[in-house]
């Protein structure tokens, strides 16, 4: 299953392919897919530690048009890791480029997170893609990792904290205890007590988190029963909705009394500093969306490529 995934062994795997990128001259990486958790990450390491990450999140004309102006070949290694339309509109975009300049080497400049059967796989296979690493349906972890080594962040860090939280969220341990399990069920039981709307809210070092999180676990399933938006505590129109509160400093604690009072189901997650808290964030969500599906009877990964992932 995905959780089986030793996320151990891609430490070393992900910095050597950011001293690759650096030993090529490389100064972009260009994203093809869904950001994910760069801007969560980017708000920890900083926007100039490491490659400047240009994202393709879309095929609308003009942001391909920007994209491919903004991402010289000679200077930008290629990450694709999106939805079958969004891979081919990107590698359409770049790959003629690349084949151009590069020749025989263009597959180099190439990085491919693909499920195992995928269409991305077969591709990047067929056309030399520098490497290929097996991104299981749901994993969060895998797409942060990476983008902390490129960002020039530390990946052992948020691979600390993600090995903490699974080692939390484990089974056989108390259910009381287990942080997964409790996100499952709080998104499991508001969704079957009539709530069908969640205000992700979040101390303020934490927005680009909300934002992320919110839209993974709307993309998991949950969003057929649940909107997650993230928001600040004045957007709740409390009376339909619910409260879920990344917290660090609690700034928000003296919020909580009044969501409560006006009949808001509220959750506190307390969050991690640093990396590590990225990397827990990124286990609990995983595991919290999987079983909050189970529970709506949803299925988890709608864009799953075969029955058997």
């Amino acid at each position: 299953g995905w959780l089986d995934l030793e996320l151990g062994e891609l430490v070393d795997r992900v910095e050597t392919l950011t001293a690759d990128a650096h030993s090529k001259g490389v100064q972009k990486i260009g994203w093809i897919g869904p950001v994910g958790a760069l801007g969560a990450v980017k708000a920890i390491v900083g926007p100039n530690s490491g490659f400047e990450i240009l994202p393709l999140e879309s095929i609308d004309p003009e942001e391909l048009r920007s994209f491919g102006a903004g991402t010289p070949i000679a200077s930008t290694m290629f990450t694709l890791a999106g939805s079958e339309a969004l891979e081919r509109a990107g590698l359409e975009l770049t790959w003629r480029r690349a084949r151009a300049e590069l020749h025989d080497q263009a597959g180099g400049r190439f990085i491919a997170l693909a499920a195992r059967g995928s269409s991305l796989e077969a591709v990047a296979r067929g056309r030399g893609f520098g490497e290929i690493v097996e991104m299981r349906p749901g994993s969060l972890v895998l797409p942060a990792l990476l983008q902390a080594a490129l960002l020039g962040g530390s990946p052992s860090e948020l691979l600390r904290g993600a090995a903490e939280m699974r080692g939390q969220c484990a089974a056989g341990g108390p259910a009381a205890r287990n942080p997964g399990l409790q996100l499952g069920a709080f998104l499991g039981a508001v969704a079957a007590g009539g709530v069908n709307r969640i205000g992700l809210v979040a101390d303020p070092p934490l927005t680009a988190m909300a934002r992320w999180l919110a839209a993974e676990a709307s993309a998991r399933g949950v969003g057929s029963r649940l909107t997650i938006l993230p928001a600040v505590p004045v957007e709740i129109a409390l009376g339909d909705a619910a409260v879920i509160y990344l917290r660090t400093s609690g700034a928000l604690d003296g919020a909580l009394g009044g969501w409560q009072e006006k009949g808001a189901a509220v959750l506190v997650l307390q969050v991690g500093s640093g990396l590590a808290g990225v990397g827990a964030e990124a286990v609990r969500w995983e595991i919290g969306a999987a079983i909050a599906a189970h529970l709506l009877e949803v299925k988890p990964f709608p864009t799953d490529p075969s029955p058997s992932q």
